[in-house]
Parts: C-alpha cells; sequence; structure tokens
C-alpha cells in the first residue's frame, strides 16, 4: 500500500520537498494507515505532517475516538489538531442534512487548522472504495458527464493520496504495521446513503462482477482524462464570450455551431462562472435552455434556479437574475425651442431654423407651418403604432422595434416624440412617422435632436 501512495505523490505532484501536509485523522482504518504512510514517506521524500482530529457532536462514543489519535499522533511525534462542533444542530439551524452538514463543518475546521500548523496541502482518505460508491450515487441520483469524475486526486489543498487503494489493502497495511484503529458504529447505519450503497448495492454489484469496485472507480479516471479534453475545448468556445459586471454574452451563431456535447458543456461552465456553483440546476434546466436552438424565435427567455437565460436576436445572454426594468415612466411636456433632459440622463435639443439641414437617426425636422404646439416625449406603452412613411396605414410599434432588432430590455428606453393627441411623430435613434415631414422648400423648421446616454441604443 505504501507504494501505491508513494507512486500516487510522485506521478501527480501531491506534495513536493519542503511541504507541511495535514492529515485529516478521525481514527478509523484509512485515516490512520493515511497518517502512519505519509509520515514514514515524509521522511524519506522531505516533507511534514501534522494531524487534524474533529468531534462532529454526533456520537458519545467520539471522546473515544479522540484519545485514540492522541495516542497515535503523540507515538508518532506529530502535532495534531483538535476541534468539536455541534453538527446536528448545525444541520437543524442550517436546514440542511447531516452529512452536508457535517463535510461543510470538516472542511472549514481543516482549512483552520492547516493555517495554524503552517500546512499548504491537507491529505484526507479517500480510497477505491468511495470513490466508486460516489459514482454509483452520482448515477443514481442523475449527473452530467462531468460528474462521473468522482472524487479528485487534488483539488489544492486537498489531496486524496489513498484514491487508488483498495480498502483489503489498507487493512492488510495495518495489520502488517501492529496498528490499531476504530470503527465508527454509525458507518454500520444505512440510514445514511453511502453506508446503503456500501453494505447493501457494492455486495450485489460485486456477485455480478468481482472486480466490479476496481472497474467502477476506474471510469472515474477514464471520465477525468477526457473532460480534462473538454475542458480545454470549453475554454477555447470562451474567448470569443463577452463578459460584462452582472451578464456574460456568446453569439447564438457560435453557439448553436457547436457539437450538442460541448455545447451544453460550454453553458455549464458559463453558469458555474456567474453562479459560482450547478447546485439546483438539472438536466430538465440544461434542456430548456437547448429548446432555443432548434427555434426561430429571435427572443426568447428562461428562468431558472438563481439564474437567467435569453436569446437577444444574435447573442445567448447568461445573467444571475433577470434584467429589472430600470426604465422610469414620463410624460415630457415640450412647449418651445430650448434644451430638455429625460430621467435616463439623455438630453433631447429642440431649435426653430429656416430651411432643411437633412435628417438622421438622432435628428428630425418637422414642418413648422404644420406642427402645433405643446409636443410630448414619452417612453413606449402596449398597443403603440407608428404611421411609417411610404405607408397609408400604420404598424405596431414592436414590429418597428423588431425590424431594427432591440432587445426587450431596451425597448421601454426609447423615447418616442408625440403631437398632443400622443401620435407618434418619431420614435427617436429607430425610425420617424410620415406626419409634419418636411419639403424642400419649407421656410419654417422644428429641427429636434436626441443625444442618447450612451453612442447608440
Amino acid at each position: 500500500m505504501e507504494n501505491l501512495v508513494r507512486q500516487s505523490v510522485e506521478e501527480s505532484s501531491l506534495i513536493s520537498p519542503g511541504d507541511r501536509v495535514l492529515v485529516a485523522v478521525s481514527g478509523g482504518a484509512d485515516s490512520t494507515a493515511l497518517l502512519y504512510a505519509l509520515w514514514r514517506l515524509g521522511a524519506q521524500m522531505g516533507f511534514g505532517v501534522a494531524g487534524a482530529h474533529l468531534n462532529h457532536g454526533i456520537r458519545p462514543a467520539a471522546i473515544r475516538d479522540e484519545v485514540q489519535v492522541a495516542h497515535l499522533c503523540r507515538a508518532l511525534g506529530v502535532t495534531c489538531v483538535f476541534g468539536a462542533e455541534d453538527v446536528p444542530a448545525f444541520a437543524t439551524t442550517e436546514k440542511k442534512g447531516l452529512e452536508e452538514a457535517g463535510r461543510e463543518l470538516r472542511y472549514r475546521f481543516l482549512h483552520e487548522a492547516a493555517r495554524m500548523c503552517g500546512c499548504s496541502r491537507i491529505a484526507t482518505a479517500h480510497h477505491q472504495q468511495d470513490q466508486a460508491e460516489t459514482l454509483i450515487m452520482r448515477l443514481a441520483r442523475g449527473t452530467a458527464v462531468s460528474g462521473l469524475m468522482g472524487i479528485p486526486l487534488q483539488n489544492l489543498p486537498f489531496i486524496r493520496p489513498l484514491l487508488t487503494v483498495e480498502r483489503r489493502q489498507i487493512e492488510e497495511y495495518l495489520e502488517q504495521r501492529g496498528l490499531d484503529w476504530i470503527e465508527d458504529e454509525s458507518n454500520a447505519d444505512c440510514l445514511f446513503t453511502r453506508n446503503h450503497v456500501r453494505h447493501k448495492l457494492m455486495p450485489v454489484l460485486e456477485g455480478v462482477h468481482p472486480r466490479a469496485q476496481k472497474h467502477i472507480a476506474q471510469l472515474a479516471q477514464q471520465v477525468r482524462v477526457e473532460e480534462e479534453y473538454w475542458a480545454a475545448e470549453v475554454d477555447k468556445c470562451l474567448k470569443s464570450a463577452r463578459f460584462a459586471e452582472d451578464e456574460i454574452r456568446i453569439a447564438y451563431a457560435d453557439l448553436g455551431a457547436l457539437h450538442l456535447a460541448l455545447r451544453m458543456r460550454v453553458v455549464r461552465a458559463v453558469l458555474k462562472r456567474l453562479r459560482s456553483n450547478l447546485h439546483g440546476l438539472e438536466r430538465k434546466h440544461l434542456q430548456v435552455i437547448e429548446s432555443m436552438f432548434p427555434s426561430s424565435k429571435p427572443q426568447v427567455q428562461f428562468d431558472l434556479p438563481c439564474a437567467w437565460v435569453a436569446r437577444r436576436y444574435a447573442d445567448v445572454v447568461f445573467r444571475r437574475s433577470a434584467p429589472g426594468d430600470e426604465a422610469q415612466d414620463y410624460h415630457l411636456r415640450i412647449d418651445g425651442p430650448g434644451m430638455y433632459s429625460l430621467p435616463d440622463g439623455s438630453r433631447v435639443e429642440v431649435r426653430l431654423r429656416f430651411a432643411t439641414a437633412g435628417e438622421t437617426l438622432y435628428c428630425t425636422e418637422l414642418d413648422g407651418n404644420e406642427m402645433e404646439w405643446p409636443l410630448y416625449i414619452r417612453n413606449s406603452s402596449p398597443g403603440d403604432r407608428l404611421k411609417c412613411v411610404g405607408m397609408s396605414g400604420s404598424k405596431k410599434l414592436k414590429a418597428v422595434f423588431a425590424e431594427r432588432r432591440l432587445e426587450l430590455e431596451q425597448r421601454k428606453s426609447v423615447p418616442l416624440l408625440c403631437n398632443r393627441e400622443n401620435e407618434i411623430l418619431w420614435v427617436m435613434g429607430v425610425r420617424r412617422s410620415r406626419m409634419w415631414c418636411c419639403a424642400a422648400s419649407v421656410s419654417k423648421v422644428v429641427r429636434v435632436l436626441f443625444t442618447p446616454p450612451r453612442a447608440k441604443i
């Protein structure tokens, strides 16, 4: 077993000479073997070892474990940090399962213990059986392919030098070295999911094939190698993404051109970057996102757990939450020439001229001989229509916005210049109406200039 541990340490560079390693020691067989093996290897390879033990406050007999760990560390001359937590109380307060609560407090304690001991690595005693059980549990509850990577050999500062070692080899090692350990009676309680898999399901699988545990654990390693390739491909795809403070955008055409396997990995990577994790996101949520790619709809959106994903014409937009309606409703009266400010910081200037100078997207001209004061500036409302140049009737304003490919979140912020009958004269920065157009010979022109808060809408 010791040779397998050394092989893992050397091949994967888990520990370097001069490092100090904190070993999480429960007093059970696995952690006892790990501490002893690393203590021996440390003397040979030039790294130091310390121990850490946490009483979870679940079992009255846990004090026995603490005594066992203290005795072992004292015999080896290894410094050990001891801590205690009330895991059941924490689980109740935080509304978490006992296993999840224990894991959170345990990892918090190990980080602090490593800091106290000056350790750059934290070694846990996960072994091959743990790896196989993890894959089975993930398969049972549903997982992406990446979930089949199982427990990583290292995600620094954590390392798992026993991950390729069988439980049988651990027990043989302890017996050969004359080392005692304590069996945690809760390990036999099949109310815990992992114990149920270990004592009920694994024996059935090994009855079908005696090397089932080893083969399942090997699958994790194979998947990890393949996922490292996919991760590199995802990174390439994300180079074209545009990152803002509260959203990430990727070209719809770029995502749509990817193979489904890669596209879903890119989507998961973006969501993980936004949310910091993928907790609560299930396969059905990814399938909802995937439904936008065969669709011809230029704008669709989906509310997901702690995420909002939308197609906005040429882009797929990812946010932690849906964008709010930031545009304020307003109805500004214009009685004559002057400078007028809108709530979003844009400005409108009205001038009187005696000849036309030409129109642009941000400037329109009204026939001053036909028009009547006052004018009004407001934002859009449901049912708005525009009497477009070249048409005898009118067109829905939302159709005008769609032609300009304005995103739904932008439309409310577009100001409208209206007459006193509330008819739209000009959709500022977008399109004017056919009302009060200026002929070349007009002698009185009302020129309206719009300066948006940004370069363009």
